[in-house]
């Protein structure tokens, strides 16, 4: 799989500068976004290990996280995970929890409107 080679220290397929793009494609379907968080949340301290001392990936890697999540279970996945460390880009880590409390909040405050919308609508 993709995902798994950008942490195969011996793979040459995939250059290091290209790691940042892959995962913020991961992040554009809800579908692969769930593959992404799963494979961030099961190899979080190798990606820690290799990539702690680079906040510019660090930094892509959190903030994915927070792309269209907007569950209290994976905030609190998450939350748990980052407590661990986030290496360089520590300050990515209270964006990404408040990115994504703030998807909880508008999930909140819209999701009665919008399934009244669809129900009438389609």
């Amino acid at each position: 799989m993709l995902l798994e080679l950008t942490i195969d220290e011996n793979q040459t397929m995939i250059r290091k500068s290209d790691i940042r793009r892959i995962y913020t494609y991961f992040t554009l379907t809800p579908i692969s976004r769930s593959v992404y968080h799963e494979f961030v949340i099961k190899n979080w301290k190798k990606l820690l290990d290799m990539h702690s001392h680079d906040a510019f990936i660090m930094s892509c890697i959190i903030e994915s996280l927070a792309v269209g999540t907007n569950s209290q279970e994976a905030l609190e996945k998450i939350g748990e995970m980052l407590s661990n460390g986030a290496g360089a880009a520590s300050n990515s880590v209270e964006y990404a929890l408040d990115q994504i409390k703030s998807n909880i909040k508008w999930v909140k405050s819209h999701e009665k409107n919008i399934c009244e919308f669809l129900k009438n609508n389609y």
